[in-house]
């Protein structure tokens, strides 16, 4: 494999996420985009499912091709679901 092809496939098969100033995250390994609002943003990832909680959040790029999406906004809070990206009830029963 030469240099070049190494250097591509290490560039598509890193994920991360980038936090500057709590106001631009950029994510890779992006498979799609749930849903969004200025509060909340659900992304699917290679990793499984990511919640981005703020503020005046605006997604400014997105690429599914490359996998990468860039927001901007007050960004409060990142959460990885523990339970394969299926929303966890509020209340929950109590087990006996």
């Amino acid at each position: 494999m030469a240099e070049t092809e190494k250097l591509l496939k290490l560039q598509t098969d890193d994920r991360y996420i980038q936090l500057v100033n709590r106001e631009n995250l950029t994510v890779t390994g992006v498979c799609d985009v749930i849903s969004f609002d200025e509060q909340c943003i659900v992304l699917s990832t290679k990793d499984g499912i990511l919640s981005v909680d703020g503020n005046g959040m605006h997604i400014v790029s997105l690429s599914v091709d490359v996998g990468k999406v860039e927001i901007q906004g007050k960004i409060c809070g990142l959460i990885f679901p523990e339970n394969s990206g299926k929303p966890s009830p509020f209340f929950r029963r109590k087990q006996k």
